[in-house]
């Protein structure tokens, strides 16, 4: 089955509210200094929090947490890191239904409406070497990816001031690659 994600934000909030209502601590926006493993049991530091299982979400940061009493579960670390971004318009280009466009180079853009009226396109990646937190896509970024959606669909005539704002992360790379 396929599904539309109309609300991300709305889907964020429930998903914490069913892990609280099941007995899960979630913590948010809060810097991990260390994971500590002794005794069949967790230590989250700066927090001081025990826990006898740990999930950790971390992203591009997780080189950064200071593992101590176990072997790290983690994956390589990655070839390199990129921006991932959509643009989320303040007018519709479709009913209620996303579509995709094919473009160039095998791309292709997925427009999404949302609950609001807005509508997501996405995605598009850009190289980076930063600190995760600075990985805000710039303006040349933003109109690259706009302008390589008008190439694509040419009806939809994205301008600047089309954009509502603009969602990013960091994820890593297997590989580096250009822009696209």
């Amino acid at each position: 089955r396929d599904a539309l994600l109309a609300d991300p934000s709305r889907f964020a909030t429930a998903l914490k509210d069913r892990l609280t209502g099941a007995g899960v601590e979630v913590r948010e926006n809060c810097r991990v200094e260390a994971i500590c493993h002794a005794s069949g049991e967790y230590r989250i530091e700066p927090f001081g929090v025990t826990a006898r299982s740990v999930i950790g979400t971390l992203g591009p940061w997780f080189g950064s947490v200071r593992l101590e009493g176990m072997e790290p579960a983690r994956p390589a670390f990655p070839a390199g890191w990129c921006k991932a971004f959509n643009l989320v318009l303040k007018r519709r280009l479709c009913g209620e239904a996303a579509f995709a466009v094919h473009a160039a180079q095998g791309r292709m853009f997925f427009f999404v409406p949302r609950a609001d009226g807005e509508v997501a396109i996405g995605t598009w990646y850009e190289p980076w070497e930063g600190a995760p937190e600075k990985g805000q896509p710039t303006e040349i970024e933003t109109d690259r990816f706009m302008e390589a959606c008008n190439r694509a669909l040419p009806s939809a005539a994205l301008r600047r001031e089309d954009i509502s704002h603009v969602e990013w992360g960091v994820l890593p790379m297997r590989c580096v690659a250009k822009s696209g």
